[in-house]
């Protein structure tokens, strides 16, 4: 899922009233959990949970958006309207799993990961003729508006296959839109 995509959130919907889980989890600080009710507060969206430590020489911070149309939200509120059990299941900044991570994203294996992601973006958005990665997904998800998700499921596929397979970056290729 995307975070902050309209076509994501649509096709989260649709998935947990389709399948009508006894649970549904999301991208989130699990010690939010007790507290999930505070997010019916009334507050006008966006919003957002801030995670951190701040302790002498030590900083560590993240933040889980939630908007109208972000996959999260809307799993939120599906879920509790079916009566599943929500919950977040991300560990939460200041958690001492992180305390000897300088920087989760700075591996070798993540690197080659995105530098793969970058090469099959960029080779799908020349063929398609679209200029940024944004105008990319806009382009491949935002704008197709058939209201059964089921071939945006098949294009989100697609395409999150095509990011992990760096044999697809050559061939750049996604179901044709109708």
């Amino acid at each position: 899922m995307r975070h902050h995509s309209p076509a994501c959130a649509r096709l989260v919907v649709a998935e947990i009233e389709r399948l009508h889980p006894a649970h549904v989890l999301i991208e989130g600080p699990c010690d939010m959990n007790g507290r999930l009710d505070e997010l019916d507060a009334g507050h006008r969206l966006p919003i957002a949970v801030y995670s951190y430590l701040s302790a002498p020489g030590v900083h560590r911070g993240s933040w889980s958006p939630l908007a109208e149309h972000s996959p999260e939200w809307q799993a939120l509120r599906v879920g509790r309207r079916l009566g599943a059990q929500v919950a977040f299941i991300d560990l939460p900044a200041w958690h001492d799993a992180f305390a000897e991570l300088s920087n989760r994203y700075a591996d070798d294996a993540d690197a080659q990961a995105e530098r793969r992601a970058e090469a099959y973006t960029a080779a799908v958005a020349r063929q398609l003729g679209v200029d940024s990665r944004d105008a990319l997904w806009d382009h491949l998800f935002e704008s197709f508006a058939d209201p059964d998700v089921g071939p945006l499921a098949d294009r989100l596929g697609a395409w999150f296959t095509g990011l992990r397979d760096e044999t697809r970056v050559h061939r750049a290729t996604l179901p044709a839109r109708s």
